[in-house]
């Protein structure tokens, strides 16, 4: 028969609390554990109203406040429910065994008395012989400490009910109770300490194949584990990997440059550049807005013999793809602008058939008096970035075509391990330097060469209209500032921390078409022809024509020259040139002075430079 005692928690009797109502109440729910005969006679009045006062303070069969409590509720239920059935004439006097009315199979009669003692008077029954009696087991809880915190009270059951299923219990010291926390029991604290140890084997065997799969790869060439001798680490092998000794210039691919010279290779330092020995235009400090390399292996390789030519070879490896393409987009750029105080770059390559990307510059660089002659290549394989400086002392570069075969003679030793394109026919043409500099359109800090022989950096000035003062050599009959164009400005350029009126001036524009534009280049040309006619203080040199590539292989064409005025016993040089590129005009200006002026050839560059940059504004 299933429970129906109220589901709240037994409270015990608090005193001065009214007696349940006397009279026959509802039979009491089954407790596994109780016998039909024992705590009082079945049936009978005196059994119900013992029932029906239980609960009155200090009633027999409850614990009140000065009793010891059972320890532990399992034990005292069990305690309970064993009894010892003791005949009373004997231990041959049958024991009854039937269960009166109103009580269940298992469970106690109704209002049967849950006092101590009751085993130990039970009722005669004349019908029946002997009386049969049954007493507790004598259970006698050990008092507990009452700051043990192990130690778990054991509620007295309610004997009686008032009537009302789930009744509300307004009792406080059973409001106390249940604010305190439930212990788990021993299955729980069982289960708690199974899975405690399933997640210690869990972690230890993690922990266990990560050691073992470190201590399988192969070191790389920083010391760093990597390899890719697993399917894994083939689908994304590691960058600390990439790289190694073998990946480097070797003096067979340095051959390719002088096949007459014998060359002797460098050990191979990582990490990063020492101060003042990086590649031109690039020097030896991290890029800003580059990726970290995961690896920075570089060698020299140098050639015998007087003015001995040497090659710089920087490999990087990164991450990603991604990574590298990011690096390498800086990387080009940085040689674009080429902010090393006394490199210029001369020239542009464009550079075919060597990794997935490439790009080369041919920079002079200028340092103790000394002129050295670079070419600079630059290609990305992969994850993998190269750089390649060969320079020789003089005037005269290196052959671009033969520094690229060595570039692309690494490019293929690590472009199957980098995941890149191998070399495959390398060859270049001519193209402006990459984009650079800090104004789209307009010259970068190693546009300019250097004007003196102890080298400043240029420096540009905010970028504005052209103004109605300017009247350059004074041989053009032109206002720049009214001139018709779609759109003009101009900059200024001077060399830091160099007093002085030194300067040098471009003016940009953008003409309605090719025709306008060509038409301008070619009224200055004739200005500068017709000047000493029309201004008799003024010498111009023959015009001098000049042309190059442009962005997207378009021409450049122009013209430059050297125009003197004489006022009194002062004469003032004047270096001007112009030049376009469909509807892209440039127009620069210098005024030399002592000690501070460039060569013809280099003007000619810049004349040329100018327009190119312009058409890589877009």
């Amino acid at each position: 028969m299933a429970d129906d005692r109220s589901p709240h928690s037994p409270r015990r009797a608090a005193p001065g609390e009214d007696p349940a109502p006397a009279g026959p109440s509802a039979p009491r729910g089954s407790e596994p554990g109780r016998t039909g005969s024992g705590d009082g006679t079945p049936g009978s009045g005196n059994g119900a109203a013992e029932g029906a006062g239980s609960t009155a303070p200090g009633a027999p069969g409850r614990f009140t406040e000065d009793e010891a409590r059972p320890i532990f509720r399992e034990a005292a239920a069990d305690a309970d429910a064993a009894t010892v059935r003791t005949p009373t004439g004997g231990s041959d006097a049958p024991a009854a065994t039937s269960a009166p009315k109103g009580a269940s199979s298992e469970g106690e009669p109704a209002g049967a008395s849950t006092e101590p003692g009751a085993a130990d008077a039970p009722a005669a029954d004349p019908a029946s012989g002997p009386t049969t009696g049954s007493r507790r087991l004598n259970f006698t809880p050990r008092a507990r400490p009452a700051d043990d915190e192990d130690a778990t009270t054991l509620l007295p059951r309610t004997t009686g009910r008032d009537g009302r299923a789930g009744a509300a219990v307004t009792d406080p010291d059973l409001d106390d109770l249940d604010e305190r926390p439930r212990r788990l029991g021993r299955r729980g604290r069982l289960a708690l300490l199974v899975s405690a140890v399933a997640a210690v084997v869990v972690v230890g065997l993690g922990v266990g194949y990560a050691v073992v799969g470190v201590s399988d790869q192969q070191p790389g060439a920083d010391g760093v584990p990597g390899g890719t001798t697993s399917s894994s680490a083939a689908a994304t092998p590691s960058a600390a990997a990439l790289l190694d000794d073998s990946s480097m210039l070797t003096a067979q691919g340095a051959t390719s440059i002088l096949p007459k010279r014998t060359w002797t290779v460098g050990e191979v330092v990582r990490g990063p550049l020492p101060a003042g020995t990086g590649p031109s235009c690039l020097g030896s400090d991290p890029l800003e807005g580059a990726p970290t390399a995961q690896q920075t292996l570089s060698r020299t390789v140098t050639a015998d013999g007087s003015d001995a030519p040497s090659v710089l070879h920087v490999a990087q490896a990164y991450a990603t793809v991604e990574d590298a393409t990011q690096a390498f987009s800086v990387t080009s750029r940085a040689m674009g602008t080429c902010a090393v105080t006394g490199d210029w770059i001369f020239t542009g390559r464009a550079l075919q058939g060597v990794g997935d990307e490439a790009t080369a510059v041919a920079v002079r660089s200028a340092a103790d008096g000394q002129t050295t002659q670079h070419w600079v290549v630059v290609s990305r394989t992969g994850r993998a970035i190269d750089v390649v400086d060969a320079s020789t002392p003089g005037k005269d570069a290196l052959n671009v075509n033969n520094v690229t075969a060595s570039l692309a003679s690494v490019v293929g030793a690590q472009c199957a391990t980098a995941g890149g394109a191998c070399a495959d026919s390398p060859s270049t043409s001519d193209a402006p330097p990459p984009v650079g500099g800090d104004e789209p359109g307009f010259f970068a800090t190693g546009d300019l060469p250097p004007a003196s022989s102890s080298p400043a950096p240029w420096v540009g000035t905010p970028v504005e209209a052209p103004s109605e003062d300017f009247t350059g050599s004074q041989c053009e009959s032109v206002n720049w500032s009214t001139t018709a164009a779609v759109e003009k400005s101009s900059r200024v350029y001077l060399l830091q921390d160099v007093p002085g009126i030194f300067g040098l001036n471009e003016i940009v524009l953008t003409a309605k078409d090719e025709a306008t534009a060509t038409k301008l280049v070619e009224k200055i040309k004739d200005d500068w022809a017709s000047c000493k006619e029309r201004k008799l203080t003024a010498t111009v040199d023959k015009a001098t024509k000049v042309t190059g590539v442009a962005e997207g292989g378009a021409s450049v064409a122009g013209w430059t020259t050297e125009v003197e005025q004489k006022a009194g016993s002062t004469t003032t040089r004047f270096r001007v040139g112009i030049a376009s590129s469909g509807t892209k005009v440039a127009f620069v200006f210098l005024n030399p002075q002592k000690g501070l002026d460039i060569s013809s050839e280099e003007w000619n560059t810049v004349t040329v430079r100018g327009v190119q940059r312009l058409t890589q504004q877009g």
